[in-house]
Order: C-alpha cells, then sequence, then structure tokens
C-alpha cells in the first residue's frame, strides 16, 4: 500500500520536514547513534542480568530483545512516502524513511484523509468551498480579502480620482444622468457610470508624462476602462501561487510544477455565487469593488450595544491571531512531531522500544482528526453565513450592501478562527478519550460572551456608559467650570480637515472638493501696521519714470547742442567755398555726383542770397546750410526740443500746383538731399583735390558724428522712458486685483538682522522702528519683480524691432527675394508702349515741374530766413 502524508496547504514546509529526517537518518551520524545506543544499551541490561536473581533477568532479556527488534524490524528498513496536498493539487515523494516512521504515519494518515472524506461528505453542502479542497472557510476569507481590491497603479489611481471628482458626484448631486441612490444600488457601478459619462464636461488625464484634458466619455472608454483590465490582470498576476488561485484545482501535479491555469476567477465566482447568491463573472466582481474602494474607504462598524462590540472585539482578536497562524498551523506542528522522531529515537532505544512509541504515535494520530472536525466546522459556518449574507445583499453585490457584506465577514471570520484555536486541544483530548476538549471548546465559546455581558451590566447599572473612546497621555489640573450653555446646532458629515505643518489648513467637503486657506493667521503674522508689497512696487516705478524721463531730457539738450555745433561747421565749410567762388574760383562737384549737386546748390543759394538780397556770407551761408540740414529733425520724438531758425518744416511728400495748372504729387527727397549735403561736406579726399582746407570737412564730419551720437542716445532714452510707462501701466492693473501684505517677512528680518525674539521684532514692526524700516528697505531692494518687467518689455520690443528685427527682416528677404520680379520697370514700360503712352514725355513733364516747385521753395525758405 502507498504511505502518504496528506496536507491542507503549505505541502513545502511538509516536504522539508520528512527530506531532512531521510536526510539524518541515512546520514553516517544517524548510523552512529543507532551502532552507539544499542551497544551501550546491550552492555547496560547485561550487566543488570549478571546480577539479578533466577528470574529477573528475564524482565531484563525481554527489553534487549525488543530493543533489538525495534532497531531491525522498524528503524533499519527503508520505506517510501508519498505527500498529498488537497489544496493546491500538489505532490511529491520522499525517499529512504525509516520503516518505523514511515508506516504508522501513513497508516494514520490515511485512515485520517478517509475520515476526512467522510465527513465531508456527510457534513458539508453540495454547492459549498469544502475544507479538503479550499481550506478553512475560504468563502468568507475570499470576500474578506475582496475588500482590499484597490487601484494600485499611480497613474490610474490619479486619473480615477480627477474622474470620480468631475464626471460622478457631479452627476450623482445633479442627479440628470444617474442619482445617488441607482449609484448606491447598482450591482454595475463602473457599468452604471460608463454608460452614461457626459461628453461635454472635461477631466484631467495623465498618460505617462503627458497630462491633458478629456471628455468624460472619451475618459471612460479610453483611458479608464483600458486601465481597469490592466489593473485586474494585475491583481490576478500577483495572486499566483496563493491558496486563492491554486484552491478546487482537480488533476495533480508535481510540487515543483508551475500552473499554467489559475482558478482565480473561478474560486470568486464560486465564493460569491455560494455565499451573497451573485451571478456576476469574477472581472465585474473586482472592476465593482475597486470602483467601490476608489469612491469611499469603508471602514467596520461597531456593533448597536457595547455587549456585542465587546464580544465581537475579543473574537476579532482571537480570529486575527488564528486567522494569521491557524493556516499553517496543522503543517507547523505535524513538522514538529514528525522530525521530533529523530530525537526520539535514542529514548526509544534505551526504554526497551514500545511504551514511548505507542506514545509518539497517539500525538500523530490526533492530527488525523483536525481535518474532519474542520470540514464540520466549515458546514456550519457556510450553513449560517451563506442565508444571512444572501438576505443582507438580495444576491446584488452593490456600493450599499458591500458595506454589511464587509462587515459580516469580517464578522464570520473572526469567530470561525476563534473556534478553530479549540480544534487542535478538542482533537488530542478525543484520541485520549477524555472530555476535556469539549468543555475548554465550550469555555472559548461562552469566555467572551460572559466578559462582555458582565461590562455591560455594569455600565447600564453605574450609568458610567463608554463608547467608542480613545485616551492617552492626558493631564488635568486645577480645572474649574462655569455656567456654560451652548446649543448651537453642528453637523459635519464626511468632512475632514488638515493642518499642514507650514500652517496651512486644508478641507475636504463631503463632496469631494478640496479647499486650501493660507495668509494671515495661518502662514503669515499681522500687525498693527502693514508693509504692502504693491506699495514698494508703485514707488519703484515711479522712481525709474523719473530717473528714465531726466536721463532723456539731458540726451534732448545734447542734440540741441550738437545740432547748433554742426550748423555752424557747416556754415562755415558753405560760406568758404562761397567765398571763393565768388573771388572766381571753381570746384569740380560733378566728380561726387548727386552729393556734388546738393553741395553746389547749398553754395549757389548762399552766393544768391549774398548778391540779391545783401547779406553778408556767414548769414547766408547759415540760411543755407539750415535749409537742407534741417529736413526731417522737427518729426518723431525730437519736435519738443529741436526747431530751425528758419522755420522750415520739410516733409516727405508734398502736394503742389504749378503756375501752368498742372498738378504734381511727388516725393521731394528732402532726406536724401540732407544726406548728400552731409555726405559731400565730410568728403576730404574731394576737398584735397580741390584745394581746400581739409579741416572743414574734418570739423563737419566729426560735428555730424557727435549729432548721431546725441541722436541715438535720445532714442534708447525716449524708449526706456516708454517702457516704464508701460510696466506702470502693469503695475496698477495687478495692483487693483491683488494685494500682499509683507509684516511677516519683515518680522522675520528683524529676528534674523537683530538676533532679537519674536515678540520683540513683532513690536518693532508694529512701531516701524528704524530697524523695521532697514528691513524693509532691504526686502524692497530684493524684490526685482519691476526691473524683470522692464526687460521683458525690452526684449518684446527687441523681437519686432531694431538690430533683432532687422536680422529676421534680412532673412525672410534672403528667403524669398527669388519669388520677386527683378524687371517690374521693363514690364511697365511694355504695357504702356502697349497701350501708346510715351514715357520719356511723362517723365520730362514731371522733372521740369519739380525742378520749378524746388527753385520757388528755396526762394520762400530764403526770404522767411532773411525775416
Amino acid at each position: 500500500m502507498d504511505l502518504t502524508v496528506h496536507t491542507y496547504g503549505h505541502i513545502d514546509s511538509m516536504f522539508y520536514t520528512l527530506n531532512a529526517i531521510a536526510m539524518l537518518m541515512n546520514h553516517k551520524f544517524g548510523e552512529a547513534v543507532m551502532l552507539v545506543m544499542t551497544m551501550s544499551s546491550v552492555a547496560y541490561y547485561a550487566m543488570r542480568m549478571s546480577y539479578a536473581g533466577a528470574d529477573a533477568y528475564k524482565a531484563h532479556l525481554a527489553k534487549v530483545v525488543g530493543m533489538v527488534a525495534m532497531v531491525y524490524f522498524m528503524l533499519l528498513p527503508r520505506a517510501d512516502m508519498m505527500i498529498y496536498d488537497h489544496v493546491s493539487k500538489k505532490r511529491d515523494k520522499v525517499d529512504n524513511l525509516p520503516l518505523g516512521f514511515a508506516l504508522p504515519v501513513g497508516i494514520l494518515e490515511g485512515f485520517g484523509d478517509l475520515l476526512t472524506g467522510g465527513f465531508e461528505q456527510a457534513f458539508t453542502q453540495v454547492d459549498s468551498t469544502n475544507y479538503r479542497d479550499y481550506g478553512s472557510v475560504f468563502g468568507a476569507r475570499l470576500i474578506q480579502e475582496s475588500r482590499s481590491w484597490r487601484i494600485r497603479s499611480p497613474e490610474f489611481l490619479e486619473n480615477m480620482g480627477n474622474f470620480i471628482d468631475r464626471c460622478v458626484m457631479l452627476d450623482a448631486m445633479i442627479g440628470y444622468h444617474y442619482t445617488p441612490e441607482e449609484l448606491l444600488k447598482s450591482d454595475d457601478i463602473w457599468g452604471l457610470i460608463k454608460a452614461k459619462a457626459a461628453t461635454l464636461r472635461q477631466t484631467s488625464v495623465r498618460i505617462g508624462k503627458t497630462k491633458s484634458l478629456m471628455s468624460c466619455k472619451a475618459a471612460a472608454d479610453d483611458v479608464i476602462d483600458p486601465a481597469f483590465r490592466l489593473e485586474i490582470e494585475s491583481l490576478e498576476k500577483k495572486s499566483r501561487g496563493s491558496d486563492i488561485a491554486e484552491a478546487g484545482q482537480a488533476v495533480y501535479v508535481l510540487r515543483t510544477f508551475d500552473r499554467l491555469t489559475s482558478n482565480f476567477k473561478k474560486n470568486i465566482e464560486l465564493s460569491f455565487s455560494s455565499y451573497v447568491g451573485s451571478n456576476a463573472n469574477a472581472e465585474n466582481l473586482i472592476r465593482q469593488q475597486m470602483m467601490m474602494n476608489a469612491i469611499k474607504n469603508y471602514s467596520d462598524d461597531y456593533g448597536y450595544a457595547r455587549a456585542s462590540a465587546t464580544q465581537e472585539s475579543n473574537w476579532r482578536i482571537a480570529g486575527d491571531l488564528a486567522g494569521t497562524y491557524l493556516p499553517i498551523l496543522m503543517s507547523v506542528l505535524k513538522g514538529l512531531v514528525y522530525s521530533s522522531f529523530i530525537f526520539m529515537l535514542p529514548m526509544l532505544i534505551m526504554s526497551g522500544g514500545w511504551g514511548r512509541y505507542l506514545g509518539y504515535l497517539t500525538l500523530v494520530a490526533s492530527f488525523q482528526l483536525w481535518a474532519p472536525l474542520n470540514a464540520v466546522l466549515n458546514m456550519f459556518i457556510d450553513i449560517y453565513s451563506s442565508t444571512t449574507l444572501k438576505a443582507i445583499s438580495d444576491q446584488i453585490v452593490s456600493f450599499s450592501t458591500m458595506s454589511r457584506i464587509g462587515n459580516y465577514t469580517d464578522k464570520i471570520v473572526a469567530v470561525a478562527s476563534g473556534l478553530q484555536l479549540a480544534i487542535p486541544f478538542l482533537a488530542f483530548s478525543i484520541i485520549q478519550g477524555g472530555v476535556g476538549g469539549f468543555i475548554h471548546l465550550a469555555g472559548t465559546i461562552t469566555g467572551a460572551s460572559q466578559s462582555a455581558a458582565s461590562q455591560a451590566a455594569n455600565e447600564s447599572v453605574t450609568g458610567n456608559k463608554g463608547f467608542d473612546n480613545y485616551s492617552a497621555g492626558n493631564r488635568q489640573l486645577y480645572n474649574q467650570g462655569g455656567f456654560k450653555t451652548d446649543w448651537n446646532e453642528s453637523y459635519a458629515a464626511g468632512a475632514s480637515s488638515y493642518q499642514h505643518t507650514d500652517g496651512t489648513m486644508e478641507k475636504v467637503t463631503g463632496g469631494g472638493n478640496t479647499l486650501f486657506q493660507s495668509g494671515m493667521g495661518f502662514t503669515a503674522s499681522g500687525g498693527a501696521t502693514a508693509y504692502r508689497q504693491e506699495d514698494s512696487r508703485h514707488a519703484q516705478v515711479s522712481e525709474g519714470i523719473q530717473a528714465a524721463e531726466s536721463m532723456h531730457q539731458q540726451d534732448l539738450r545734447s542734440i540741441s547742442s550738437a545740432q547748433s555745433k554742426h550748423f555752424a561747421k557747416s556754415a562755415d565749410y558753405i560760406s568758404h567755398l562761397a567765398q571763393r567762388e565768388h573771388n572766381g574760383e571753381s570746384f569740380a562737384y560733378e566728380k561726387m555726383g548727386e552729393q556734388g549737386e546738393a553741395l553746389r546748390q547749398a553754395v549757389n543759394h548762399a552766393k544768391q542770397l549774398h548778391d540779391t538780397k545783401g547779406y553778408g556770407w556767414q548769414q547766408s551761408a547759415s540760411a543755407s546750410a539750415e535749409i537742407y540740414a534741417s529736413a526731417g529733425l522737427n518729426a518723431g520724438i525730437f519736435s519738443e526740443g529741436i526747431s530751425t531758425k528758419a522755420g522750415v518744416s520739410a516733409e516727405n511728400n508734398s502736394n503742389q500746383s504749378t503756375g501752368g495748372g498742372t498738378h504734381i504729387s511727388r516725393d521731394n527727397n528732402a532726406e536724401q538731399n540732407k544726406s548728400n549735403l552731409e555726405k559731400a561736406m565730410a568728403n576730404s579726399t574731394w576737398a584735397k583735390e580741390n584745394s581746400i582746407d581739409t579741416g572743414y570737412s574734418d570739423s563737419v564730419k566729426e560735428s555730424y558724428e557727435e549729432l548721431q551720437r546725441a541722436e541715438r542716445q535720445a532714442s534708447i532714452s525716449k524708449q526706456q522712458v516708454d517702457d516704464w510707462h508701460q510696466a506702470k501701466n502693469v503695475i496698477d492693473s495687478q495692483g487693483a486685483s491683488s494685494s500682499r501684505d509683507m509684516y511677516q517677512e519683515v518680522a522675520e528680518g528683524i529676528k534674523r538682522d537683530y538676533d532679537v525674539d519674536a515678540k520683540t521684532a513683532q513690536k518693532m514692526a508694529d512701531q516701524r522702528s528704524p530697524e523695521a524700516q532697514k528691513v524693509w528697505r532691504k526686502l524692497q531692494d530684493n524684490d526685482h519683480y519691476v526691473q524683470n518687467i522692464v526687460s521683458n518689455i525690452s526684449h518684446s520690443r527687441a523681437e519686432v524691432s531694431g538690430e533683432i528685427a532687422t536680422e529676421k527682416l534680412d532673412r525672410f528677404t534672403n528667403e524669398n527675394s527669388g519669388k520677386i520680379s527683378q524687371e517690374v520697370g521693363k514690364d511697365v514700360k511694355q504695357y504702356a508702349a502697349n497701350q501708346g503712352m510715351n514715357i520719356d514725355n511723362f517723365k520730362d513733364n514731371i522733372q521740369n515741374a519739380g525742378k520749378n516747385l524746388q527753385e520757388k521753395h528755396v526762394e520762400v525758405i530764403a526770404e522767411n530766413a532773411t525775416q
């Protein structure tokens, strides 16, 4: 017959125990122990027989014969044993075990297995999870375990929290898609939410490192639903190898074999169907539980009466201990008792063998009653709990029923675990033929109830009642009370508040909204005076505007001075040339092209004024220079500080009527004439070729460059003035909507800089002492907010003007120059010729009319200059 050890979970511990026995018994050490003990025992009893009487030696001889029989018939022969685990359906084999251990243990284990099978058949309901295949209270333990099925992925947890806040709570409170009652009573919360998710409202969704907004409907279909499937797969993978996944298998496999299939989902469906009556599939049950845990964390309720709560508490404590240790207690005790056979070996040999051996087998036999007794206990628990749980749930696992189901399964597991603690004592007492085990079992059941009833009765009689109180580290001294009455109503449901280490108060409302409160009285101090940050910034802006405008006015004065100097140098040059021409000399103006023509006209006008009006050479030259050099200086940013002495203002475009009635619209090229005149007077090479002192050219060039520098500097300072005014508008707009008191920073600065306590620092800040003012100025200096605004404005302007904008424009021109026709004039001439128009005649008429207008314009300016 096969010698077998039967386990109900934890096959590895039993395998290693039997393998250790075989290894030690087959080692040289085991053989040496048996040899030494046998020889010692023979020598001892031989000596005792030599001193014994005629008939007394027979008793000693019988012990020697019994010892030799035990050694040769029970210890030296070897046998093999199989190990079968009925929960995980795994098996393994251990070779070379002593026959004296393997034979009785195998027989008793076989008897216990037959007894367990018979008890299971007699005492177990057809559709229940029996002890032999599932272990103790399997269904209730699985339902209790299901309450801890929560979303564990950080990304999914964040997305689900945002989804519930935006897409579930709001819809439930509005009641259009579904009401809170429908949500609580639904047996498929996620199915209800997904089917009726809003399409317009959006929620925040994180996918990897990217965070975006999606509609509730899209988030449910594309993000939450796939994440649920991954979370269920992760839970199933995590449970692989546990009793929940391996229990209920039909085929035995080797202990080291990893099954490819799992009964995880099957056992979930079986347990909920047997206990709750729910016919939902495993994935829906897991998703339902995760969804309920995501909406709200459940907590165990206390009983309605103090006695019931105390009794359940006693059972719960015992149940927690039993629930932790009982699943492995049978395997542990079996392993300890079976391994003690090694230590029993010397005593069995020395004592003659059989008396102690039978005592050892009695202890082994008691283990075989554990499984049948647990089967009977399972039957009562299953019958009682399945009926009650079905009545509670009405065969639906919903938000409203899961709390009561969870509380009741906790009680079932606690009571069952407490009763299981008595089974080891009961089994051993039955083997010994006593009734002490039943007395111990009755004491276990009634002890908690009697203690709870006694305590509740005492509180009811004395009126000193306490319920759910917790007190630790309390101390009261010299308390006095007065006539205090407070009948104000106070009610808070589902709300909580928490104060952070920095003083910020966080409050979570019953609807799930999170509120934060900080500032004065929470994270900052307040006093009799205020140090307004916006006042400091307004002052910084005002000072910045004053400084910028002052710098700009100085630059304008520099322009005026440089312009006067440049006019004087230009007049000296023109006067010198006019006098020399008047004396009969001539100069080759044509070598400088348009520039020389501009200089020739200025010299001719000076001569004309001298000859026709009788002006002096210097006066005539000054008038002529101002006519050309002042073009364009009255426009733009310089209009307020610069004007020509001649009262002339030149514009780029003019509409003039000629004497012949011809209306001409043209560009008078004022800026071009001015530029040509400046370049001609600065041409020292031409002056040297015409025997003109180059000092005139150098002076004009130097004064012109000085004027240009002054103009550029004035332009920069004007832009800075505009930047500061824009910054002022920004500060004014922000100050109207935000305000911050820097009192706390000032007080902290006084404490830090002057090494005073907090009270002294507060007093100095309230009085605005010199120390407080110094700290306040230091804080203002360290506040670069205004400077940053001005810098940002300057940078933004530089992007659309100045060198950066010019560089962008040049780059754009280079990239697109090929797209523009370079022969536009040729096309225009061709079109005019096709239409019968003579372009050259138009051009000559325009040039003649322009020349006449220019001469009239110069005469008018010259007359005005002399008045």
